[in-house]
Order: structure tokens, then sequence, then C-alpha cells
């Protein structure tokens, strides 16, 4: 016979799972927020609105609209380091742009998250430089001089290369609208693999 559990413990479960859920409604709000209208812009009850919870969660959960900002920031870091280790040690630099690729395209608020950070660089970007860029170049560079046969070679090169991919990714999804391919599943195909069979020859 399975175990019962009093009202007390099942209301509690069922708290805590509605306040992991809310946790996490805020950062995929806060994402689309961000990148829609800004830091500045997007307010404490802009992204609770759209979260449809109560603005005082996101300084219970965050402690304030910057808290909550970090906390996207360190999720798409966390995302991002997941792919690119899968190929630390195996696996080709080509197929780690096709996967990248494709996380990117399947968040296009991302792109235009990363596009407002980096070209605005306020006083946030510290945050972003060290939780973000830095860790992902660390671990695309040993990747991309492995991938190219340039291990021995100035760092350099790798680290430009690294950052043309990136910008690549991105500014491709940014700018997507400017060009001929539409917004349904198969033009959505056909771009993915365009962009990838693009980036791919420059590590080849």
């Amino acid at each position: 016979m399975a175990e019962q559990k009093n009202l007390g413990e099942g209301r509690a479960e069922g708290e805590a799972k509605s306040e992991v859920n809310g946790h996490d409604r805020l950062i995929d709000c806060a994402l689309a927020s961000f990148a829609m209208w800004g830091f500045e812009t997007a307010t404490v009850r802009k992204i609770a609105a759209m979260a449809q919870v109560d603005p005082t969660l996101i300084n219970y959960h965050f402690g304030s609209k910057l808290g909550l900002w970090k906390a996207v920031v360190d999720r798409i870091a966390t995302q991002v380091e997941i792919i690119v280790e899968r190929f630390a040690l195996a696996g080709s630099a080509g197929e780690l742009i096709d996967e990248l690729v494709d996380a990117v395209c399947a968040h296009p608020d991302l792109a235009f998250f990363l596009i407002k950070e980096v070209s605005r660089q306020t006083d946030r970007f510290d945050y972003f430089y060290k939780a973000l860029v830095v860790p992902l170049r660390d671990k695309m560079v040993p990747i991309l001089k492995r991938e190219t046969g340039n291990e021995d070679d100035d760092i350099r090169q790798a680290e430009l290369l690294h950052f043309t991919l990136m910008g690549a990714i991105v500014m491709a999804l940014v700018t997507r609208s400017f060009g001929t391919v539409g917004s349904d599943a198969d033009d959505d195909r056909k771009f993915r693999a365009e962009l990838q069979n693009l980036l791919r020859k420059l590590v080849e």
C-alpha cells in the first residue's frame, strides 16, 4: 500500500514546486524582457507581468532586478558550458558549431540579449565578461587550436576565430529578418543548415 502523505506535506511540496517554477519562469521572462527592451527599460513589473507572478517574487528569489539579470547570465553560461565541454576532449569543431547554432536558433532572445550587453558595455559588463565571455573563450580556444592543427601557434589566431564564430552566430540571428529566409519551420531548418555550413568552412 502506498504511503499516504498528510495535507501539510502535500501543500509544502506543492509550494516548493511552485517556487521552483516561479524562479525558472522569471529567468525565462527576464531574458525575453532584457532582449526586447534592454536592462534599463525592462522594469520589475514588466518582467513579473510576463511571468504572471507577483513582482515581490523577484526580490524574494534574486534580491533585485540586477540579481535577476545576473541569474540570466549565469544560466546562459551554464548552458553553453554544457555544450562546449562535450567537445573538450573529442569531437570536431564543426560539430560543436552545429550545436551552438542550434542552441541559439532555438532561443533567439539569447542573441538579442548578447548583442545589447556587448554593444553597450555598461557597469554590468564586468560581470558579464567574467561569468560568460572568459569561460567560453577559455574552453573554445583549445578546441579550435586542436581542430585547425595550430596548437603550437600564437593563441591570438584561435581567439580571433572564436570571437568571429560567436559574433557570426549572434549577428546572423539578429539580422535574420533582413534576408530572404522566412520564419516557418522549413525556412528555419534551411537557415540553420546554411549558417552551419558557412561557419564550418572557417574551421576546415
